[in-house]
Protein backbone atom coordinates (compact mmCIF):
# COMPACT_ATOMS: atom_id res chain seq x y z
CA UNK A 1 0.00 0.00 0.00
CA UNK A 2 1.86 3.21 -1.08
CA UNK A 3 1.82 6.25 0.37
CA UNK A 4 -0.38 9.10 -0.83
CA UNK A 5 1.11 11.95 -3.19
CA UNK A 6 1.79 15.57 -2.65
CA UNK A 7 0.73 18.01 -5.23
CA UNK A 8 2.05 21.53 -5.85
CA UNK A 9 -0.79 23.22 -4.13
CA UNK A 10 -0.04 21.44 -0.47
CA UNK A 11 -2.96 19.42 -1.39
CA UNK A 12 -2.17 15.63 -0.65
CA UNK A 13 -3.72 12.98 -3.39
CA UNK A 14 -4.47 9.39 -3.46
CA UNK A 15 -6.40 6.81 -5.62
CA UNK A 16 -8.57 5.77 -2.64
CA UNK A 17 -9.78 7.34 0.99
CA UNK A 18 -11.40 5.22 3.41
CA UNK A 19 -12.35 7.73 5.92
CA UNK A 20 -12.89 5.80 9.02
CA UNK A 21 -15.37 5.39 11.92
CA UNK A 22 -15.99 1.31 11.66
CA UNK A 23 -12.15 0.15 10.51
CA UNK A 24 -13.01 -3.49 10.68
CA UNK A 25 -14.37 -3.54 6.93
CA UNK A 26 -11.88 -0.24 6.07
CA UNK A 27 -9.25 -2.83 6.48
CA UNK A 28 -10.69 -5.78 4.52
CA UNK A 29 -11.37 -3.61 1.85
CA UNK A 30 -8.34 -1.54 1.66
CA UNK A 31 -6.35 -4.63 2.11
CA UNK A 32 -7.80 -6.62 -0.30
CA UNK A 33 -7.65 -4.46 -2.80
CA UNK A 34 -3.95 -3.23 -2.27
CA UNK A 35 -2.78 -6.73 -2.18
CA UNK A 36 -4.22 -7.03 -6.05
CA UNK A 37 -2.59 -3.82 -6.93
CA UNK A 38 0.13 -2.54 -4.89
CA UNK A 39 0.67 0.75 -7.29
CA UNK A 40 -2.65 1.99 -5.74
CA UNK A 41 -2.33 4.78 -3.32
CA UNK A 42 -4.41 3.91 -0.65
CA UNK A 43 -5.08 6.08 2.28
CA UNK A 44 -7.17 5.48 5.34
CA UNK A 45 -8.31 7.82 7.61
CA UNK A 46 -9.20 6.82 11.06
CA UNK A 47 -9.39 8.82 14.56
CA UNK A 48 -7.80 6.87 17.13
CA UNK A 49 -4.35 5.23 17.66
CA UNK A 50 -2.70 2.20 15.78
CA UNK A 51 -3.21 -0.91 17.80
CA UNK A 52 -0.27 -3.18 16.00
CA UNK A 53 1.29 -5.39 18.40
CA UNK A 54 0.50 -4.00 22.07
CA UNK A 55 -0.99 -6.42 23.87
CA UNK A 56 -4.20 -4.71 25.06
CA UNK A 57 -5.47 -5.65 21.67
CA UNK A 58 -3.32 -8.56 20.33
CA UNK A 59 -4.36 -10.72 23.86
CA UNK A 60 -7.93 -11.96 23.73
CA UNK A 61 -8.72 -11.83 27.53
CA UNK A 62 -7.85 -8.52 27.71
CA UNK A 63 -10.89 -6.89 26.08
CA UNK A 64 -12.51 -6.01 29.12
CA UNK A 65 -9.93 -3.20 29.87
CA UNK A 66 -10.94 -1.39 27.14
CA UNK A 67 -14.70 -0.94 28.84
CA UNK A 68 -13.82 -0.71 32.27
CA UNK A 69 -10.79 1.67 31.89
CA UNK A 70 -11.43 3.90 28.99
CA UNK A 71 -8.90 5.63 27.24
CA UNK A 72 -8.48 6.35 23.47
CA UNK A 73 -9.72 3.23 21.79
CA UNK A 74 -13.61 3.99 22.14
CA UNK A 75 -15.57 6.62 21.29
CA UNK A 76 -18.60 6.44 24.33
CA UNK A 77 -21.58 8.14 22.28
CA UNK A 78 -24.69 9.07 25.34
CA UNK A 79 -28.28 9.04 24.22
CA UNK A 80 -30.79 10.89 25.99
CA UNK A 81 -33.11 9.80 28.67
CA UNK A 82 -35.86 7.20 27.84
CA UNK A 83 -38.93 7.05 29.94
CA UNK A 84 -38.88 3.04 28.58
CA UNK A 85 -35.82 2.95 30.47
CA UNK A 86 -36.71 5.18 33.21
CA UNK A 87 -34.83 8.27 32.21
CA UNK A 88 -31.78 6.51 31.53
CA UNK A 89 -29.64 7.22 29.07
CA UNK A 90 -27.67 4.64 27.19
CA UNK A 91 -24.47 4.77 26.51
CA UNK A 92 -22.66 3.18 23.25
CA UNK A 93 -19.09 2.55 22.73
CA UNK A 94 -17.79 2.41 19.52
CA UNK A 95 -14.48 1.25 18.30
CA UNK A 96 -11.98 4.27 17.69
CA UNK A 97 -8.39 2.94 16.19
CA UNK A 98 -7.24 1.04 13.37
CA UNK A 99 -9.67 -2.15 13.29
CA UNK A 100 -12.38 -0.58 14.70
CA UNK A 101 -14.33 -2.99 16.61
CA UNK A 102 -12.35 -6.05 15.34
CA UNK A 103 -9.53 -4.66 17.71
CA UNK A 104 -11.36 -3.85 20.90
CA UNK A 105 -14.64 -6.19 20.70
CA UNK A 106 -15.49 -9.31 22.60
CA UNK A 107 -14.28 -11.75 19.83
CA UNK A 108 -17.12 -13.48 19.94
CA UNK A 109 -17.54 -15.60 16.65
CA UNK A 110 -21.88 -16.17 15.35
CA UNK A 111 -22.80 -16.19 12.01
CA UNK A 112 -26.08 -14.03 11.13
CA UNK A 113 -28.84 -16.47 9.51
CA UNK A 114 -28.99 -17.46 6.22
CA UNK A 115 -32.49 -15.89 5.69
CA UNK A 116 -30.88 -12.52 7.19
CA UNK A 117 -28.51 -11.66 3.97
CA UNK A 118 -31.60 -13.71 1.82
CA UNK A 119 -33.71 -10.64 3.23
CA UNK A 120 -31.53 -7.95 2.23
CA UNK A 121 -31.34 -9.49 -1.11
CA UNK A 122 -35.18 -10.21 -1.92
CA UNK A 123 -37.06 -7.80 0.71
CA UNK A 124 -34.92 -4.72 0.33
CA UNK A 125 -33.81 -5.06 -3.25
CA UNK A 126 -30.33 -5.66 -3.30
CA UNK A 127 -29.28 -8.12 -5.90
CA UNK A 128 -25.98 -9.99 -5.12
CA UNK A 129 -26.09 -9.91 -1.26
CA UNK A 130 -28.13 -13.08 -0.36
CA UNK A 131 -26.71 -15.61 1.22
CA UNK A 132 -25.51 -17.54 -1.81
CA UNK A 133 -23.52 -14.73 -2.57
CA UNK A 134 -21.97 -13.64 0.87
CA UNK A 135 -21.10 -17.63 2.73
CA UNK A 136 -18.51 -17.92 0.37
CA UNK A 137 -17.13 -14.96 0.98
CA UNK A 138 -17.27 -15.54 4.66
CA UNK A 139 -15.66 -18.71 3.70
CA UNK A 140 -12.80 -16.72 2.03
CA UNK A 141 -12.40 -14.59 4.53
CA UNK A 142 -11.62 -17.30 7.30
CA UNK A 143 -9.45 -20.60 8.41
CA UNK A 144 -12.02 -22.69 10.85
CA UNK A 145 -9.16 -24.23 13.10
CA UNK A 146 -12.09 -26.68 14.44
CA UNK A 147 -11.53 -28.27 10.89
CA UNK A 148 -13.53 -28.25 7.28
CA UNK A 149 -15.05 -31.49 6.86
CA UNK A 150 -14.60 -32.50 2.79
CA UNK A 151 -17.49 -31.29 0.46
CA UNK A 152 -18.25 -28.31 3.33
CA UNK A 153 -20.44 -25.25 1.90
CA UNK A 154 -20.34 -23.50 5.20
CA UNK A 155 -16.32 -22.80 6.51
CA UNK A 156 -13.44 -21.57 5.05
CA UNK A 157 -9.72 -23.25 5.32
CA UNK A 158 -6.92 -20.73 4.24
CA UNK A 159 -8.39 -17.38 4.58
CA UNK A 160 -6.71 -14.28 7.51
CA UNK A 161 -9.09 -14.42 10.40
CA UNK A 162 -8.89 -17.38 12.46
CA UNK A 163 -11.64 -18.91 14.06
CA UNK A 164 -11.31 -21.55 16.78
CA UNK A 165 -11.83 -22.55 21.05
CA UNK A 166 -14.96 -24.97 19.41
CA UNK A 167 -16.23 -22.30 17.05
CA UNK A 168 -17.16 -19.47 18.81
CA UNK A 169 -14.02 -17.38 19.27
CA UNK A 170 -12.30 -15.00 16.40
CA UNK A 171 -8.82 -16.24 17.84
CA UNK A 172 -5.89 -18.05 16.56
CA UNK A 173 -5.68 -21.48 18.03
CA UNK A 174 -2.05 -21.73 17.46
CA UNK A 175 -0.99 -18.47 18.65
CA UNK A 176 -3.25 -17.20 20.96
CA UNK A 177 -3.69 -13.87 19.42
CA UNK A 178 -7.05 -11.93 18.76
CA UNK A 179 -7.53 -12.19 15.02
CA UNK A 180 -8.63 -9.13 13.98
CA UNK A 181 -8.76 -7.03 10.63
CA UNK A 182 -5.86 -4.47 10.61
CA UNK A 183 -3.19 -7.47 12.01
CA UNK A 184 -4.70 -10.18 8.91
CA UNK A 185 -5.34 -7.40 6.58
CA UNK A 186 -3.39 -4.06 6.70
CA UNK A 187 -0.07 -4.39 9.19
CA UNK A 188 1.91 -6.91 6.87
CA UNK A 189 1.57 -4.84 4.08
CA UNK A 190 2.28 -1.37 5.93
CA UNK A 191 0.21 1.42 6.31
CA UNK A 192 -0.62 5.38 6.06
CA UNK A 193 -1.36 7.84 8.63
CA UNK A 194 -4.38 8.18 10.89
CA UNK A 195 -5.99 11.27 11.48
CA UNK A 196 -9.82 12.49 12.37
CA UNK A 197 -11.90 13.23 9.40
CA UNK A 198 -14.86 14.02 7.23
CA UNK A 199 -15.97 14.18 3.54
CA UNK A 200 -15.96 17.22 1.77
CA UNK A 201 -17.55 17.31 -1.78
CA UNK A 202 -17.74 19.50 -4.91
CA UNK A 203 -21.31 19.41 -5.89
CA UNK A 204 -22.51 16.26 -5.81
CA UNK A 205 -19.18 14.45 -6.29
CA UNK A 206 -16.94 13.59 -3.70
CA UNK A 207 -13.39 14.61 -4.38
CA UNK A 208 -11.64 14.20 -1.35
CA UNK A 209 -11.81 14.38 2.67
CA UNK A 210 -11.25 17.02 4.82
CA UNK A 211 -9.65 15.88 8.27
CA UNK A 212 -8.13 17.52 11.74
CA UNK A 213 -5.46 16.23 13.80
CA UNK A 214 -7.24 14.40 16.55
CA UNK A 215 -5.04 16.02 19.52
CA UNK A 216 -5.47 19.56 18.19
CA UNK A 217 -9.45 19.11 17.50
CA UNK A 218 -10.25 18.31 20.66
CA UNK A 219 -8.56 21.37 22.23
CA UNK A 220 -10.91 23.40 19.55
CA UNK A 221 -7.73 25.12 17.70
CA UNK A 222 -7.40 22.84 14.50
CA UNK A 223 -7.16 23.86 11.25
CA UNK A 224 -8.35 21.38 8.73
CA UNK A 225 -6.42 19.85 5.90
CA UNK A 226 -7.51 18.27 2.73
CA UNK A 227 -6.43 15.19 1.25
CA UNK A 228 -8.02 14.34 -2.67
CA UNK A 229 -9.02 11.19 -4.13
CA UNK A 230 -8.74 10.58 -7.80
CA UNK A 231 -10.69 7.67 -7.92
CA UNK A 232 -13.22 6.64 -5.35
CA UNK A 233 -14.08 8.19 -1.39
CA UNK A 234 -15.26 4.76 0.69
CA UNK A 235 -16.60 6.74 3.95
CA UNK A 236 -17.44 4.65 7.40
CA UNK A 237 -19.91 5.81 9.49
CA UNK A 238 -19.76 3.63 12.66
CA UNK A 239 -23.31 4.62 14.35
CA UNK A 240 -23.07 8.08 12.19
CA UNK A 241 -24.87 9.20 9.40
CA UNK A 242 -24.04 11.38 6.48
CA UNK A 243 -24.96 15.00 7.11
CA UNK A 244 -21.63 16.73 8.02
CA UNK A 245 -20.57 16.20 4.33
CA UNK A 246 -24.31 18.08 3.32
CA UNK A 247 -25.75 14.84 2.19
CA UNK A 248 -29.15 13.87 4.17
CA UNK A 249 -31.98 15.34 5.54
CA UNK A 250 -32.97 19.00 5.13
CA UNK A 251 -34.85 19.10 8.86
CA UNK A 252 -31.01 18.02 10.27
CA UNK A 253 -28.91 19.70 7.72
CA UNK A 254 -30.84 23.52 8.55
CA UNK A 255 -30.45 22.69 12.50
CA UNK A 256 -26.76 22.85 11.80
CA UNK A 257 -26.48 25.61 9.12
CA UNK A 258 -24.60 22.96 6.88
CA UNK A 259 -25.67 23.44 3.08
CA UNK A 260 -27.69 20.40 1.10
CA UNK A 261 -26.06 18.90 -1.46
CA UNK A 262 -27.80 16.16 -1.47
CA UNK A 263 -31.66 15.18 0.18
CA UNK A 264 -31.63 12.02 1.61
CA UNK A 265 -33.87 10.43 4.67
CA UNK A 266 -32.59 10.03 8.04
CA UNK A 267 -30.60 2.50 13.99
CA UNK A 268 -31.24 -1.24 15.25
CA UNK A 269 -29.02 -3.11 17.49
CA UNK A 270 -29.36 -5.79 20.00
CA UNK A 271 -30.55 -5.44 23.80
CA UNK A 272 -27.75 -6.91 26.33
CA UNK A 273 -28.08 -8.38 30.05
CA UNK A 274 -24.96 -9.90 31.68
CA UNK A 275 -27.02 -11.71 34.83
CA UNK A 276 -23.93 -12.09 37.55
CA UNK A 277 -23.66 -15.48 39.83
CA UNK A 278 -21.08 -16.96 42.03
CA UNK A 279 -18.95 -19.15 40.91
CA UNK A 280 -17.15 -22.15 43.35
CA UNK A 281 -13.24 -21.71 43.71
CA UNK A 282 -11.99 -24.40 41.49
CA UNK A 283 -14.07 -22.65 38.52
CA UNK A 284 -11.94 -20.96 35.64
CA UNK A 285 -12.89 -17.91 35.72
CA UNK A 286 -11.46 -14.38 33.90
CA UNK A 287 -12.09 -12.53 37.32
CA UNK A 288 -8.33 -11.90 37.98
CA UNK A 289 -7.80 -10.80 34.32
CA UNK A 290 -10.91 -8.41 34.11
CA UNK A 291 -10.46 -7.10 37.48
CA UNK A 292 -7.15 -7.64 38.88
CA UNK A 293 -3.81 -6.09 39.18
CA UNK A 294 -0.55 -6.34 37.43
CA UNK A 295 0.98 -8.54 39.35
CA UNK A 296 -2.06 -11.18 39.50
CA UNK A 297 -2.39 -10.65 35.80
CA UNK A 298 1.44 -11.34 35.42
CA UNK A 299 1.50 -15.03 35.61
CA UNK A 300 -1.36 -15.46 32.61
CA UNK A 301 0.49 -12.90 30.72
CA UNK A 302 3.62 -14.53 30.93
CA UNK A 303 2.34 -17.72 29.94
CA UNK A 304 0.94 -16.41 26.89
CA UNK A 305 4.19 -14.93 25.72
CA UNK A 306 5.83 -18.17 26.20
CA UNK A 307 3.27 -20.52 24.63
CA UNK A 308 0.50 -18.53 23.29
CA UNK A 309 -1.60 -21.02 25.74
CA UNK A 310 -3.59 -20.12 28.37
CA UNK A 311 -6.65 -17.54 30.03
CA UNK A 312 -5.52 -14.90 28.40
CA UNK A 313 -6.09 -16.48 24.70
CA UNK A 314 -10.26 -16.41 25.48
CA UNK A 315 -13.11 -14.05 25.63
CA UNK A 316 -14.36 -16.73 28.68
CA UNK A 317 -17.68 -17.20 26.58
CA UNK A 318 -17.59 -21.01 26.74
CA UNK A 319 -20.75 -21.50 25.19
CA UNK A 320 -23.87 -20.37 23.82
CA UNK A 321 -27.55 -21.14 22.15
CA UNK A 322 -29.59 -19.08 19.60
CA UNK A 323 -33.21 -19.82 20.88
CA UNK A 324 -36.79 -19.54 19.85
CA UNK A 325 -40.13 -19.96 21.99
CA UNK A 326 -42.26 -22.68 21.91
CA UNK A 327 -46.00 -22.46 22.39
CA UNK A 328 -45.68 -21.91 26.30
CA UNK A 329 -42.89 -19.38 26.08
CA UNK A 330 -44.74 -17.53 23.88
CA UNK A 331 -47.92 -17.16 26.97
CA UNK A 332 -45.28 -16.24 29.00
CA UNK A 333 -43.80 -13.58 26.75
CA UNK A 334 -47.39 -12.20 26.43
CA UNK A 335 -49.56 -10.98 23.70
CA UNK A 336 -47.83 -7.79 23.35
CA UNK A 337 -45.08 -10.03 21.12
CA UNK A 338 -47.73 -11.89 19.31
CA UNK A 339 -47.48 -9.55 16.47
CA UNK A 340 -43.94 -9.57 16.29
CA UNK A 341 -43.95 -13.09 16.16
CA UNK A 342 -46.00 -13.41 13.53
CA UNK A 343 -44.41 -11.06 11.07
CA UNK A 344 -40.82 -11.55 11.50
CA UNK A 345 -40.36 -15.02 12.83
CA UNK A 346 -43.45 -17.26 12.44
CA UNK A 347 -42.54 -18.44 9.00
CA UNK A 348 -38.70 -17.70 9.41
CA UNK A 349 -37.13 -21.06 11.59
CA UNK A 350 -33.72 -20.28 11.27
CA UNK A 351 -34.16 -16.36 12.93
CA UNK A 352 -33.67 -16.93 16.88
CA UNK A 353 -35.64 -13.85 19.30
CA UNK A 354 -32.45 -14.75 21.64
CA UNK A 355 -28.86 -15.42 22.49
CA UNK A 356 -28.22 -16.84 25.92
CA UNK A 357 -24.88 -18.08 27.24
CA UNK A 358 -22.32 -17.96 29.45
CA UNK A 359 -19.18 -15.53 30.70
CA UNK A 360 -16.82 -16.63 32.83
CA UNK A 361 -16.58 -13.62 34.90
CA UNK A 362 -18.25 -10.95 36.76
CA UNK A 363 -19.11 -8.43 34.22
CA UNK A 364 -20.09 -5.49 35.76
CA UNK A 365 -19.09 -2.28 37.15
CA UNK A 366 -20.81 -2.43 40.72
CA UNK A 367 -17.82 -0.99 43.36
CA UNK A 368 -19.68 -3.53 46.27
CA UNK A 369 -18.55 -6.72 44.11
CA UNK A 370 -16.62 -8.76 46.62
CA UNK A 371 -13.30 -10.11 44.79
CA UNK A 372 -14.23 -14.13 44.18
CA UNK A 373 -14.96 -15.78 40.79
CA UNK A 374 -18.09 -15.47 39.30
CA UNK A 375 -19.75 -16.65 36.23
CA UNK A 376 -22.58 -14.32 34.17
CA UNK A 377 -25.86 -15.15 32.33
CA UNK A 378 -25.38 -13.29 29.00
CA UNK A 379 -28.58 -13.01 27.28
CA UNK A 380 -29.07 -10.50 23.99
CA UNK A 381 -32.01 -9.88 21.47
CA UNK A 382 -31.67 -11.06 18.42
CA UNK A 383 -33.75 -8.91 16.26
CA UNK A 384 -35.30 -6.02 18.89
CA UNK A 385 -38.20 -4.51 17.87
CA UNK A 386 -36.60 -1.23 19.52
CA UNK A 387 -34.75 1.09 17.07
CA UNK A 388 -33.23 4.28 17.71
CA UNK A 389 -32.42 7.50 15.82
CA UNK A 390 -28.47 8.95 15.76
CA UNK A 391 -28.03 11.98 14.03
CA UNK A 392 -25.38 15.24 14.22
CA UNK A 393 -26.39 18.09 16.28
CA UNK A 394 -23.66 20.73 15.16
CA UNK A 395 -21.44 20.96 11.93
CA UNK A 396 -18.35 20.53 14.83
CA UNK A 397 -17.61 16.80 14.37
CA UNK A 398 -16.86 16.76 17.92
CA UNK A 399 -19.99 17.89 19.46
CA UNK A 400 -22.25 14.96 20.61
CA UNK A 401 -24.36 13.06 18.76
CA UNK A 402 -28.65 13.52 18.83
CA UNK A 403 -28.72 10.49 19.73
CA UNK A 404 -32.18 8.74 20.65
CA UNK A 405 -32.61 5.22 21.94
CA UNK A 406 -35.77 3.05 21.06
CA UNK A 407 -37.72 1.02 23.78
CA UNK A 408 -36.94 -2.04 25.36
CA UNK A 409 -38.14 -5.49 24.33
CA UNK A 410 -39.50 -5.70 27.73
CA UNK A 411 -41.32 -9.35 27.36
CA UNK A 412 -38.69 -11.39 25.39
CA UNK A 413 -35.96 -9.74 27.90
CA UNK A 414 -37.93 -10.98 31.20
CA UNK A 415 -38.51 -14.38 29.63
CA UNK A 416 -34.35 -14.75 28.94
CA UNK A 417 -33.55 -13.83 32.43
CA UNK A 418 -35.71 -16.56 33.72
CA UNK A 419 -34.27 -18.85 30.93
CA UNK A 420 -30.68 -17.62 31.76
CA UNK A 421 -31.26 -18.32 35.41
CA UNK A 422 -32.75 -21.76 35.53
CA UNK A 423 -29.53 -23.01 32.83
CA UNK A 424 -27.36 -21.19 35.83
CA UNK A 425 -28.90 -22.83 38.72
CA UNK A 426 -28.08 -26.32 37.35
CA UNK A 427 -24.50 -25.27 36.50
CA UNK A 428 -21.61 -27.36 38.65
CA UNK A 429 -19.99 -24.19 39.12
CA UNK A 430 -23.47 -22.72 40.32
CA UNK A 431 -22.68 -21.44 43.90
CA UNK A 432 -26.20 -18.34 44.10
CA UNK A 433 -27.05 -15.16 42.34
CA UNK A 434 -24.58 -12.28 43.16
CA UNK A 435 -28.04 -10.21 44.83
CA UNK A 436 -27.01 -6.72 43.52
CA UNK A 437 -26.57 -7.54 39.86
CA UNK A 438 -30.65 -9.05 39.74
CA UNK A 439 -34.03 -8.13 40.02
CA UNK A 440 -34.97 -6.20 43.77
CA UNK A 441 -37.56 -8.94 44.82
CA UNK A 442 -39.41 -8.88 47.91
CA UNK A 443 -37.96 -10.45 50.65
CA UNK A 444 -40.69 -13.35 51.06
CA UNK A 445 -40.59 -14.22 47.31
CA UNK A 446 -39.80 -17.78 46.02
CA UNK A 447 -37.39 -16.00 43.44
CA UNK A 448 -35.39 -13.70 45.95
CA UNK A 449 -31.63 -14.57 45.43
CA UNK A 450 -29.53 -16.26 47.89
CA UNK A 451 -26.77 -17.78 48.39
CA UNK A 452 -25.88 -22.03 47.62
CA UNK A 453 -23.67 -24.63 48.16
CA UNK A 454 -24.10 -25.89 44.95
CA UNK A 455 -26.48 -26.38 41.85
CA UNK A 456 -30.06 -27.88 42.03
CA UNK A 457 -31.13 -30.94 40.22
CA UNK A 458 -31.93 -31.24 37.03
CA UNK A 459 -35.02 -32.19 36.88
CA UNK A 460 -35.59 -29.29 39.79
CA UNK A 461 -38.80 -27.36 39.01
CA UNK A 462 -38.32 -24.51 37.93
CA UNK A 463 -38.46 -21.12 40.38
CA UNK A 464 -42.10 -19.81 39.97
CA UNK A 465 -42.28 -16.17 39.61
CA UNK A 466 -45.64 -13.67 40.66
CA UNK A 467 -46.84 -10.65 38.81
CA UNK A 468 -44.74 -8.77 41.60
CA UNK A 469 -42.16 -10.67 40.61
CA UNK A 470 -42.17 -9.79 36.76
CA UNK A 471 -42.85 -6.56 37.87
CA UNK A 472 -39.22 -6.29 39.14
CA UNK A 473 -38.05 -8.10 36.65
CA UNK A 474 -39.03 -5.46 33.80
CA UNK A 475 -37.64 -2.88 36.69
CA UNK A 476 -34.21 -4.54 36.14
CA UNK A 477 -34.15 -4.41 32.59
CA UNK A 478 -34.85 -0.54 32.90
CA UNK A 479 -33.05 0.93 36.16
CA UNK A 480 -30.34 3.23 36.03
CA UNK A 481 -28.10 0.98 38.26
CA UNK A 482 -25.29 -1.66 37.27
CA UNK A 483 -27.32 -4.42 36.07
CA UNK A 484 -29.69 -2.43 33.38
CA UNK A 485 -30.21 -3.64 29.58
CA UNK A 486 -27.78 -1.70 27.81
CA UNK A 487 -26.10 -1.79 23.93
CA UNK A 488 -24.70 -4.82 22.74
CA UNK A 489 -22.23 -2.24 20.51
CA UNK A 490 -23.85 -3.83 17.15
CA UNK A 491 -25.34 -0.44 16.26
CA UNK A 492 -25.86 -1.35 12.60
CA UNK A 493 -28.13 1.06 9.65
CA UNK A 494 -27.86 4.11 9.49
CA UNK A 495 -27.42 4.48 5.56
CA UNK A 496 -29.18 1.39 4.82
CA UNK A 497 -29.55 -0.59 1.13
CA UNK A 498 -32.06 0.45 -0.11
CA UNK A 499 -34.16 2.02 -2.88
CA UNK A 500 -33.94 5.44 -2.38
CA UNK A 501 -37.88 5.32 -2.63
CA UNK A 502 -38.25 3.37 0.61
CA UNK A 503 -35.60 5.22 2.59
CA UNK A 504 -32.44 4.11 1.64
CA UNK A 505 -29.17 5.85 1.40
CA UNK A 506 -26.77 3.75 -0.52
CA UNK A 507 -27.80 0.99 -3.78
CA UNK A 508 -26.50 -2.35 -4.04
CA UNK A 509 -23.32 -1.36 -5.59
CA UNK A 510 -22.74 0.71 -1.99
CA UNK A 511 -22.97 4.18 -3.94
CA UNK A 512 -24.52 6.78 -2.17
CA UNK A 513 -27.46 8.28 -3.84
CA UNK A 514 -27.37 11.40 -5.84
CA UNK A 515 -23.72 11.34 -5.88
CA UNK A 516 -20.58 10.25 -7.90
CA UNK A 517 -17.45 9.08 -6.48
CA UNK A 518 -18.89 7.92 -3.01
CA UNK A 519 -19.85 4.82 -1.34
CA UNK A 520 -20.36 3.54 2.04
CA UNK A 521 -19.06 0.30 2.97
CA UNK A 522 -19.64 -1.12 6.96
CA UNK A 523 -22.52 -2.13 9.15
CA UNK A 524 -24.33 0.97 8.73
CA UNK A 525 -25.51 0.15 5.45
CA UNK A 526 -27.14 -3.18 6.99
CA UNK A 527 -30.94 -2.85 5.42
CA UNK A 528 -32.41 -4.52 8.29
CA UNK A 529 -30.83 -6.18 11.31
CA UNK A 530 -28.67 -9.62 11.69
CA UNK A 531 -28.69 -12.48 14.55
CA UNK A 532 -24.95 -12.40 14.95
CA UNK A 533 -22.70 -10.59 16.95
CA UNK A 534 -21.99 -8.14 13.82
CA UNK A 535 -17.82 -8.48 13.20
CA UNK A 536 -18.96 -11.60 10.88
CA UNK A 537 -21.01 -8.96 9.06
CA UNK A 538 -18.45 -6.62 8.88
CA UNK A 539 -16.10 -9.08 7.09
CA UNK A 540 -18.95 -9.62 4.79
CA UNK A 541 -19.30 -6.28 3.81
CA UNK A 542 -15.72 -5.68 3.57
CA UNK A 543 -14.81 -8.88 1.42
CA UNK A 544 -18.26 -7.87 -0.96
CA UNK A 545 -16.88 -4.00 -0.84
CA UNK A 546 -13.61 -5.06 -2.37
CA UNK A 547 -14.97 -7.07 -5.01
CA UNK A 548 -17.65 -4.65 -5.90
CA UNK A 549 -14.98 -1.94 -6.37
CA UNK A 550 -12.50 -3.92 -7.58
CA UNK A 551 -14.78 -4.67 -10.97
CA UNK A 552 -15.89 -0.89 -11.23
CA UNK A 553 -11.72 -0.34 -11.09
CA UNK A 554 -10.55 -3.03 -13.63
CA UNK A 555 -8.56 -4.80 -10.91
CA UNK A 556 -7.94 -8.10 -10.85
CA UNK A 557 -7.16 -11.12 -7.99
CA UNK A 558 -9.53 -9.64 -5.91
Amino acid sequence: MSSARNQGDGLAECDIIFAGGEGTTACVTAGRLAAADPSLKITILEAGPHTKEIQEHIQPGRYFSHLTLPGETFTFHKAKPSDSLAGRSVIVPAGRCLGGGSSVNFAMYTRAAASDYDDWEVVHKNSGWGSKHLIPLLKKAETYQPGVKPGNDTHGDSGPIKVSHGDTIYVDLKSGRRSDTPHHYIYPQGHNGISKCWTGAAGARAVGVEYVNDTAGRAKGYKPSIIKASRLVVYLLEPLDLPPSGIGASRVLQKCNIQQLVDLPENPDHNLMFAPYFASEDADSLDTIFRGSPTEVAPHAEKWLAEGKGLLTHNGLDSGIKIRPNAEDLKEIGPAFAKRWQDYFANAPDKPIMWIGTLAAYAGANPAAPRRKYFSMTYFTKYPASVGRVHISSADPYTPLDFEPGPADVGVLRWAYKKGREIARRMPVFRGEFDLGHPSFSSGSGAASKISEGPVEISAPDIAYSKEDDDAIDQYHRQFDYSAVETSWHSVGTCAMKPRGEGGVVDSKLNVYGTQGLKVADCSITPANVGSNTYNTALAIGEKAAVIIAEELGIRGV
